[in-house]
């Protein structure tokens, strides 16, 4: 079984004092170790950004897209059956 990793998984491992903090960083370990099977959309890319120049905080976004190129984190593309 291969899991989708949403945008927000990616955002709250990136602030430890969000509640969700701890069930998101065991998710993204799951996923650097392996142990599960995960994609993320190149949309996700887009939000992590706009997000982050939203909060004034781009470093931190720039931070959050390497760790997902750096790992064993599939990247699915937009296409047109995705848009339909």
């Amino acid at each position: 079984m291969t899991y989708y990793i949403d945008t927000n998984i990616f955002l709250y491992t990136a602030n430890p004092r969000d509640p969700h903090y701890s069930a998101c960083k065991n998710i993204l370990k799951l996923a650097v170790q392996e142990k599960i099977s995960s994609v993320t959309s190149v949309l996700t890319f887009e939000e992590i950004i706009f997000y982050s120049q939203k909060s004034g905080n781009i470093e931190n976004g720039i931070n959050i897209c390497n760790f997902i190129l750096k790992n064993p984190i599939g990247i699915i593309p937009l296409t047109q059956t995705i848009i339909d």
